[in-house]
């Protein structure tokens, strides 16, 4: 992976902050606690929970596939953290500034790794395998765009109830 590859997929990652903000900023706060009709759905206040401690997770497998190449890393069960973290008391706007600081921290140090080679840094994750640095990187910014479908759709919902 080039270094300007490297640098793309960095401002992809870090662009979900900005994506998750847009799409929950022009929301009513009414919409934060809707449960659409879907089976297992949760409230986009607990998306955004969801997401930062998601971001969290990634920050610490991220910088311990650098600084321990190769290491286990831990599953972690989302459905026990939304439940016993209580998801529905989540401040929707600290959340999205803590999760935007997250980001902005991980971005900066993989800015400061982006001349090494990211495809000897890797994690092994229990249920996918060996992933490297730019695919745990990926994994990361993709799972923005897969909970912005899913806070889009309730929000969708709401309005039609």
């Amino acid at each position: 992976m080039t270094r300007d590859e490297k640098r793309a997929l960095i401002e992809r990652y870090l662009r979900g902050a900005d994506e998750l903000e847009a799409t929950v900023a022009g929301l009513e706060k009414e919409a934060y606690d809707f449960v659409p009709p879907v089976e297992g759905a949760w409230t986009i206040r607990a998306q955004v929970a969801h997401m930062l401690d998601a971001d969290i997770i990634g920050w610490a497998r991220i910088r311990k596939a650098v600084a321990q190449p190769d290491s286990a890393v831990d599953l972690w069960d989302q459905e026990a953290w939304a439940s016993r973290l209580d998801y529905s008391r989540a401040d929707i706007s600290r959340t999205l500034r803590h999760q935007r600081l997250v980001r902005e921290s991980l971005a900066d140090f993989l800015e400061s790794i982006v001349d090494e080679d990211w495809s000897v840094l890797a994690m092994n994750h229990p249920e996918r395998g060996r992933k490297d640095l730019a695919a745990t990187v990926a994994m990361y910014a993709d799972h923005t765009g897969f909970h912005l479908k899913l806070i889009e759709r309730n929000a969708k919902a709401f309005r039609e109830r």
